[in-house]
């Protein structure tokens, strides 16, 4: 199996796993570098998802002896230009909204949005065309 193959699918299992990460993958051809951008950062403080990342890393090193691997998150001074693959968290979550209608606009008042982590509350004013 070509390494991109390979990592192309060891990526989607690893996104699997770790749903609410971001994973983006590039190949640099001519320095045989595979760059591996895992955002939000918070994943490399989670014990499960680096024993993962090492695993990965170990058997990829261990089947392409000429090619490196590189893994990034934001920040990072190397970046992805040109990705042969996205893969974006799947976040769900419930947003309530208290809104008035008048003169054929609708007026959010409040809203808050509640997701695996946290709850936000925003106090805002917005006009939206009917």
């Amino acid at each position: 199996m070509k390494s991109i193959d390979f990592l192309s699918n060891s990526l989607e299992i690893l996104h699997e796993k770790f749903s609410n990460c971001n994973i983006r993958y590039e190949f640099v051809a001519n320095t045989k570098l595979h760059l591996v951008e895992v955002t939000p950062v918070e994943f490399y403080n989670d014990e499960a998802y680096i024993n993962e990342e090492l695993i990965l890393e170990e058997e990829f090193e261990n089947l392409y002896l000429d090619e490196e691997i590189v893994f990034i998150s934001e920040n990072s001074l190397n970046k992805i230009e040109n990705p042969l693959l996205e893969l974006y968290s799947k976040k769900e979550g419930t947003l309530s909204a208290n809104f008035d209608v008048a003169d054929d606009c609708i007026y959010f008042t409040e809203y808050t949005i509640e997701d695996y982590k946290n709850e936000n509350e925003i106090d805002n004013n917005y006009a939206l065309a009917a």
